[in-house]
């Protein structure tokens, strides 16, 4: 008798999805991989839920909201999207494959070129899939591409699409490729203007938020674009501007190499881009507003991994991150020979986790990227976070934390230190040994290595000249 071999995860997942007609909660499909697969994991759910959310495909499954999970195929029928018609697709009679039928076009389907079109009558709609060489502007230059393009010349014809027409698309059949085509010129377009501003905000702020409540700062655009059709299909009867187009235009994010991030997130090649051409990818800097100006800004500013060494910094508004890097050196009692960087921390929608955005860097001479960008300027309110990191070698970091903006009290200089935290003095270790109790000064880091830590005060530290010491921080 041939033994039965067990489904790996993943096909577990698949047969379990492809058994479902409709969204159904993420816990139950847990539920029911644990039931049909084996494993010795002690904790085997969360693994699971996390494999589900973030390694499988969306061809086969998409989370929706409130951690519902759906097969693509089920929830993808009946969706409808928009294709704005370009003067050469007008003038050819052909659609541009990508980025019109960008993810909407199966994988499976599009790497055996399988597309099918139907009319709002459900007649075929003949299509030839030609692939065509066209000049693309990229990173490093302009290089010449294989460009997908579907010739629909009779139905064109038939339907007098011109420029600025729409192509509106309606998803029948996911999984065979199978869509139907209308045709809508620009002047019934322009009477659907606001229905079609109202399904763009639902879009974009739906994928905004998919982006904001994700566990990193970048999400997968395949997975967030088709479950937000799927979801929103139900809410927004006629269709919208094109996924790609709103994201192009949306000022919070970007489609990055089949990736969706923040707008002020680069990626490697995009630093590097922006270096070789001299250009900064830093926010603009923007100079405070009048009525901030004159205004005092308190922070408390802790070590990020000793929060009870903190100290309360005030600064003016009009004052800016050369003037902060200097206090904060001095309230650190750092060496000063050393760059400071900032970085502003961006709450991610209603969530505990932050994201950060450079602000740019400080040099010993009080010149750097940074240097100039005035503290009114940084459009903080009460509660919101910097980071600073002092020696990007040693990468010693605080937090920033802004407790309030209020007037200036006259006759004082700003910035200064108004409190600290109450110092826990340590004994020298070396004095210890005689029976005295004096303050220590310094931390041999060089003893301490041998076990222990081996702190020294003013007179013990003659004898350990040669060794690596720092002073220490109360």
């Amino acid at each position: 008798m041939a033994a039965i071999t067990q489904l790996s995860k993943d096909e577990t997942i698949k047969q379990i999805v492809g058994e479902l007609d409709g969204p159904t909660p993420l816990e139950d499909i847990v539920d029911e991989v644990l039931r049909r697969w084996t494993t010795r994991a002690k904790n085997p759910k969360e693994p699971i839920r996390s494999h589900i959310r973030r390694d499988m495909s969306a061809e086969t499954l998409l989370l929706l909201d409130g951690e519902l999970v759906a097969p693509t195929g089920v929830v993808m029928r009946g969706v409808r999207f928009r294709i704005p018609i370009a003067r050469q697709e007008a003038e050819r009679g052909y659609l541009i494959a990508l980025p019109a039928f960008q993810f909407f076009w199966s994988d499976t389907q599009t790497k055996n070129n399988q597309i099918e079109f139907r009319d709002e009558k459900g007649k075929p709609v003949p299509v030839v899939i030609r692939k065509l060489s066209e000049k693309r502007k990229g990173f490093f230059g302009d290089y010449t591409a294989q460009v997908t393009h579907f010739d629909l010349t009779a139905w064109f014809k038939t339907h007098g699409v011109r420029r600025n027409d729409s192509v509106l698309v309606t998803i029948e059949d996911w999984d065979a490729g199978r869509f139907r085509l209308e045709h809508e010129p620009e002047k019934i377009t322009r009477k659907h203007r606001a229905e079609i501003e109202k399904a763009d905000r639902r879009l974009a702020d739906w994928i905004f938020e998919r982006l904001e409540n994700s566990g990193s700062e970048d999400i997968f655009a395949k997975s967030a674009v088709l479950a937000a059709y799927a979801t929103l299909s139900v809410k927004s009867i006629y269709p919208g501007n094109h996924w790609y187009t709103l994201l192009e235009q949306d000022p919070r994010m970007k489609l990055f190499d089949h990736i969706i991030r923040y707008a002020d997130n680069y990626s490697p090649i995009e630093r590097m881009v922006a270096d070789a051409r001299g250009e900064s990818i830093l926010p603009p800097s923007r100079p405070a507003a009048p009525v901030l100006t004159e205004s005092v800004f308190s922070f408390r500013a802790f070590l990020k991994h000793r929060k009870d060494m903190w100290r309360q910094i005030e600064i003016r508004g009009k004052q800016t991150l050369a003037d902060l890097n200097d206090i904060l050196v001095s309230a650190f009692e750092h060496d000063g020979d050393h760059m400071g960087g900032f970085w502003q921390r961006m709450r991610r929608g209603n969530t505990k986790r932050f994201r950060e955005v450079g602000l740019g860097s400080v040099n010993p001479m009080g010149e750097g990227d940074g240097a100039d960008r005035q503290i009114g300027g940084l459009d903080l309110g009460v509660g919101d976070q910097l980071k600073y990191i002092y020696d990007f070698g040693d990468w010693i970091e605080h937090t920033l934390q802004l407790e309030s903006i209020g007037a200036a009290q006259a006759e004082a200089e700003y910035p200064r230190i108004t409190d600290r935290n109450k110092p826990r003095y340590r004994n020298c270790t070396e004095c210890k040994k005689n029976g005295k109790k004096t303050q220590a000064i310094y931390h041999c880091y060089t003893c301490s290595e041998m076990g222990g830590d081996v702190l020294l005060c003013d007179e013990c530290v003659a004898e350990h000249d040669d060794h690596y010491l720092e002073e220490i921080l109360y």
